[in-house]
């Protein structure tokens, strides 16, 4: 089980689902502390990509 912790909430992964759970902080927005808790199957992540923008102009 991999965990990645911080103020914004937990992630959690067991090999079969992604659990995300809000933080309470303030910076954590009213939607996600509405949800609440989610598990997510990992077949429903398994055509995600993530790729960088450029930052133009910085």
């Amino acid at each position: 089980m991999a965990e990645i912790i911080q103020r914004d909430g937990t992630w959690t992964f067991d090999g079969d689902t992604v659990r995300i759970v809000p933080g309470r902080d303030r910076g954590v927005g009213l939607l996600r502390q509405t949800l609440g808790e989610l598990a997510v199957p990992l077949g429903a992540l398994a055509g995600i990509s993530y790729e960088t923008g450029k930052k133009g102009g910085r």
